[in-house]
């Protein structure tokens, strides 16, 4: 491989050698230093070999003066090269030109993903390191990542530590989260574990304490599960810390109510789409117009950046807006699955268990679309009550 290369810039031809005595000019060659190789003998009187381009004179002036005849049948690389290169000056130059212009972008970030965070959202790091100055199109050679680090972490205490790594222009912003420290409390200071919600009991797992209720006992909220305060046969009775878990199955209900809506939105043809290129920060927008927005349409728009993920982006993003046309006919169907889907979600986060059933009820009224779910749910009751010292 390193021998073709050579040869593209050097330049070989491929000659064919005839006459009386073919010998003579290959001792002449080796007399005189001249390379050849790959020769091959047709017949008696011809031999076939290669030799470097710039030997063409030489070896012209040994087969005269050996009664022999050259003739050059190829060439490849060298002067053809060089030639090819002259007729095609600008592209070369061009290419060169993108290649610099794609080696300065580098020195960039233009793309920045968030990996690690749980709690925070990706705008809310994004947002604060802007404020730290870095951000898309900053120069990232002269980021201080220690004081960096220290900014992000005085902004956002809810992060232990925090980095970013630049490959090439991709940012990756690496953070961990800080966790909570365990609650501090003194175990002779005593407290309860009380009912947060109506419900019956289906099964107490009492860890310390003293357990007041049974299972299939029937409770209301605020009243004592376990007591924090254990009687003493030989003595005085004592304050411990009530722990443990009390599962109850309870009921909730939830509503939501909307405007009914009159009329109903249809897509229409006429689908269009738009194309605008982004230049970094600057917008070019091959559409008349600019970014009104076009009435009677949905748009949805996709941002594609151009680059391959994971080893570099450039700073140009081709923005994709499609333009969907719809009427307005007639009177909306009022979408109670997704009230009824957002309600059971509602509830879903709010319990600290599992929902055992479920019911919706839907209905119209004065202009308004209702929907009630009612869930029945297996979730932990209990709440720490502590006792109040003097």
């Amino acid at each position: 491989m390193m021998k073709r290369r050579i040869f593209a810039f050097k330049g070989v031809c491929r000659a064919e050698l005839s006459g009386a005595y073919p010998e003579t000019l290959l001792n002449a060659c080796a007399m005189n230093a001249l390379e050849i190789w790959d020769m091959r003998c047709p017949d008696t009187y011809t031999l076939t070999f290669s030799f470097y381009e710039r030997d063409k004179e030489l070896l012209y002036a040994l087969a005269r003066k050996s009664m022999c005849e050259v003739t050059v049948e190829t060439v490849s690389g060298g002067s053809r090269l060089a030639d090819f290169v002259k007729r095609h000056g600008a592209l070369f130059i061009g290419f060169a030109a993108v290649m610099l212009l794609l080696a300065f972008s580098t020195l960039f970030i233009w793309d920045m993903k968030v990996y690690g965070n749980k709690e925070l959202t990706d705008g809310e790091i994004l947002r604060v390191l802007a404020d730290c100055g870095v951000d898309c199109g900053s120069f990232w050679p002269g980021v201080d990542k220690e004081l960096l680090r220290s900014e992000v972490l005085l902004k956002l205490p809810e992060l232990a530590w925090m980095t970013v790594n630049v490959n090439s222009s991709r940012a990756s912003v690496v953070v961990s989260e800080r966790i909570e420290k365990p609650e501090i409390y003194v175990e002779s200071e005593g407290a309860d574990l009380v009912a947060e919600k109506t419900g019956i009991i289906k099964n107490i797992s009492a860890l310390n304490g003293k357990v007041l209720v049974e299972e299939g006992d029937s409770v209301l909220e605020g009243e004592v599960l376990v007591s924090g305060l254990m009687d003493s046969i030989t003595a005085q009775p004592r304050l411990v810390r009530a722990q443990g878990q009390v599962m109850a199955e309870t009921w909730l209900e939830k509503h939501s109510v909307s405007p009914t809506e009159q009329n109903a939105k249809i897509s229409s043809s006429g689908k269009r789409i738009r194309i605008a290129l982004k230049f970094g920060k600057k917008r070019l927008n091959f559409y008349p117009g600019g970014r009104k927005t076009v009435d009677g349409c949905d748009k949805i728009i996709d941002n594609y950046i151009i680059g391959i993920d994971g080893i570099f982006a450039l700073p140009v993003t081709v923005i994709v807006e499609k333009i969907l046309p719809y009427e307005i006919q007639g009177r909306a169907v009022p979408n109670t699955d997704a009230m009824a889907k957002r309600l059971y979600d509602d509830i879903k986060r709010q319990v600290d268990g599992e929902i055992l059933s479920h019911s919706a009820v839907s209905g119209s009224r004065e202009g308004l679309d209702f929907v009630s779910l009612r869930a029945a749910c297996l979730e932990n009751i209990a709440g720490l009550y502590e006792y109040k010292t003097p």
